[in-house]
């Protein structure tokens, strides 16, 4: 019976930890708007694997998801989050967003995020801060146009870097300056 376990071992490779996406919807102000709708179906979709996230961005859209910097495109947008699914060292990523506000053809969704990564030292958890706009363009669908993420305590960081230079962040009230978007 012994001899059978080892040879199972063998043959069944260990699963990898799976990649979970939640939300926190206790504190959202404004989630009878469209895009909070939109992000219900954006984490369905997630936790159903990165193949089908595409969809949710626009084809110019842009992203800093962590320390490796801008994305744009659909394209580098999709190979990012394939990548980032790929790994295993992320375990969970929990959005508490806090507001959802939709002016015209603009959206918007701020909020904090924790994530959860496993690696050969243990468990680690990074708080951070994240940024959403939305748009939607002629064929009346809601899309990602730009995403922000920042991680608290995280010196590299791009955001970090970029704002902590110029001095328009402080601690966790933190506000974007428009010109360092464009």
């Amino acid at each position: 019976m012994k001899a059978l376990w080892i040879a199972l071992l063998l043959v069944v490779p260990a699963a990898a930890p799976a990649s979970e996406i939640r939300v926190e919807w206790s504190e959202a102000i404004g989630t009878e708007c469209e895009i909070a709708a939109v992000r219900r179906a954006y984490v369905a979709a997630a936790n159903e694997g990165p193949a089908g996230l595409a969809v949710f961005y626009q084809p110019d859209a842009l992203a800093i998801f962590d320390a490796s910097g801008f994305v744009s495109g659909v394209e580098g947008i999709r190979e990012h989050l394939t990548r980032a699914a790929s790994s295993s060292r992320i375990v969970s990523v929990t959005f508490t967003p806090r507001t959802f506000a939709v002016e015209g053809a603009l959206g918007s969704e701020s909020g904090s995020f924790v994530e959860v990564t496993e690696s050969a030292g243990g468990r680690t958890e990074v708080e951070g801060l994240y940024v959403i706009i939305y748009s939607r363009r002629g064929d009346g669908r809601w899309r990602i146009a730009m995403e922000l993420r920042t991680r608290s305590g995280v010196s590299d960081d791009p955001i970090n870097r970029v704002t902590d230079n110029r001095g328009i962040w402080s601690s966790h009230d933190r506000i974007i300056e428009p010109s360092l978007i464009a």
